[in-house]
């Protein structure tokens, strides 16, 4: 969200101005993908107590700074086995192995930043090995790391070119379904992705892919001319609801997914002429019986007081309780209220329902 002002400054982001890094997690089944966590990259800005301890901690502050992050974005999934795809900039062992404690398979693709590899990735023995091996060629490294079993699956998918992924699943398994070919000396040459890279491959554009939906032709963010930072912050959770909104309803009806413009045109009117419940029925009203003290009694909306519950009728009065804020059904549509008609303290009335008891009996006069 690089036009949100003066959070954090992020310089690698593609409009160099001062923003926000969100990290985010997407489903992309049917190739409509819905994005259903984020997080806010906090960084030096996160708030701190008097004993300059986070202000709002998280659930595993013990891990290290990615493994938290991982941890977290990815806690609605603990404990379901479900598999994630993760970039490089997650090619941590200790987030891969945390993840693995907390019952969720994680894989991310293994890159060389500088002079080193992640930590129990013999990454230049591993390119010796594949070396001389041939396109398409596939093997698996397996380690026990902390007790667990953590692999690093490698394949030739292109020349001179061995793409890894780290993680604690998978097996190598030819998919008949990904065949990728690639142009080599001269000649055109086929192989089959293995499981892990062929996973890897399928959904690494589906965060990239949701985001390029949201700004085609133009984001909310772009058009709600806004300095405020609540309000930034604003804009962008409503353009992250437009496009799940639209992919949601073309997951369900099997079809193409509607474009932003037109969606959006179409949610302004409905919600500028809105119809909902135009034809619904009314509520119906109810039909207090008139005693002969309402005979003297005008109506009047009341609040009961407190300690008190339900009317007691051998006493004329309400019963009395220990909870001082007893609230009761309303007699018509049964939400909790505290109200009541001075005609007839025996009947609950929501504020709504009131006004149709009350004109309904003004109607009668």
């Amino acid at each position: 969200n690089s036009s949100c002002p003066g959070f954090i400054y992020f310089p690698q982001n593609h409009n160099p101005n001062s923003g926000n890094l969100y990290h985010s997690i997407a489903d992309g089944d049917q190739d409509k993908p819905i994005l259903w966590r984020i997080k806010l990259q906090e960084g030096k800005d996160r708030p701190k107590d008097n004993n300059n301890m986070p202000q709002f901690p998280s659930d595993f502050e013990q891990q290290t700074t990615t493994s938290a992050l991982m941890l977290e974005i990815t806690k609605p999934i603990h404990h379901t086995g479900k598999v994630i795809i993760m970039n490089s900039r997650f090619c941590v062992t200790a987030g891969i192995l945390a993840l693995h404690d907390v019952g969720v398979f994680g894989q991310a693709l293994i890159k060389k930043y500088g002079n080193f590899w992640p930590q129990h990735v013999p990454g230049q023995q591993i390119d010796d090995y594949m070396r001389d091996k041939p396109l398409g060629y596939a093997a698996t490294l397996k380690q026990i790391v902390e007790g667990k079993e953590f692999m690093i699956h490698c394949q030739n998918d292109d020349q001179d070119t061995t793409t890894k992924i780290m993680s604690t699943h998978g097996i190598i398994q030819p998919d008949d379904q990904h065949i990728k070919n690639r142009f080599i000396d001269g000649d055109w040459k086929s192989f089959r992705y293995v499981e892990p890279l062929s996973r890897h491959n399928q959904s690494k554009h589906w965060v990239n892919g949701f985001n390029k939906q949201r700004r085609d032709p133009v984001c909310l963010e772009d058009v709600w001319t806004t300095s405020w930072w609540p309000i930034r912050q604003f804009t962008f959770l409503c353009s992250i609801a437009e496009v799940n909104a639209i992919n949601s309803r073309a997951r369900a009806r099997k079809e193409n997914a509607d474009p932003l413009l037109a969606f959006r045109r179409k949610l302004a009117m409905d919600m500028m002429e809105n119809q909902t419940g135009a034809n619904m029925p009314s509520l119906p009203v109810l039909a207090v019986h008139v005693n002969e003290r309402a005979v003297a009694v005008a109506h009047e909306k009341k609040t009961r007081p407190t300690h008190t519950g339900v009317w007691d009728h051998a006493k004329g009065t309400w019963k009395a309780t220990k909870t001082p804020y007893v609230r009761l059904k309303c007699a018509v549509c049964k939400i909790d209220t505290r109200m009541y008609c001075a005609c007839n303290p025996a009947v609950p009335l929501c504020e709504r329902c009131y006004y149709n008891h009350e004109a309904e009996h003004n109607s009668q006069m």
